[in-house]
């Protein structure tokens, strides 16, 4: 008790301690919960005050929250110390805002205005066959609608260019 009336009861027909004001504790246990050493700690999740971090108990290197990413987890070159996210093998984020998400499905606009998808390069307004190293190829399909490469091109209008050709069944103009 700190002196003030009623601040803490224990009620005999419900089996409560009702307590009105803060609460302070060092370690206890609430319900399945223990708390050490600023950490709550459930069967398999830890809420760490002192890292800023909610992770999994046993395995908190790949499998956590971290909200100062580089300063919680206290091991040099962990995972903890370049992602604020992760999930497993396939799911995280890293500081910098790279998004791993391999076999993800994703729904509804994806936006980019460079990269790489599938062999071609984004550009800002076209995509750019391109080798794994990055080399562009010649082959390139702009916004506008033009197709291009080597010795062939399609304007926006349809309109096709080409060196040579092998063409099967009618061709009208």
């Amino acid at each position: 008790r700190d002196g003030r009336t009623n601040s803490m009861r224990f009620r005999t027909d419900t089996g409560k301690l009702e307590v009105t004001g803060t609460i302070a504790a060092d370690d206890g246990i609430i319900g399945n919960w223990v708390l050490d050493d600023g950490r709550l700690s459930g069967s398999n999740i830890t809420m760490d005050a002192n890292t800023s971090a909610i992770y999994k108990t046993d395995d908190s290197e790949n499998y956590f929250i971290d909200f100062t990413p580089g300063t919680a987890s206290g091991v040099p070159d962990s995972n903890r110390s370049d992602h604020y996210i992760k999930f497993g093998p396939n799911f995280s984020v890293k500081n910098d805002g790279t998004l791993v998400a391999s076999g993800a499905k994703i729904e509804g606009v994806l936006t980019s205005s460079e990269g790489f998808i599938g062999g071609w390069k984004i550009l800002a307004d076209k995509l750019h066959a391109s080798q794994p190293n990055g080399t562009l190829l010649n082959m390139m399909l702009s916004g506008s609608g033009v197709i291009s490469s080597s010795n062939f091109y399609v304007d926006e209008l349809g309109n096709m260019t080409a060196s040579s050709g092998y063409f099967v069944g009618t061709v009208t103009a």
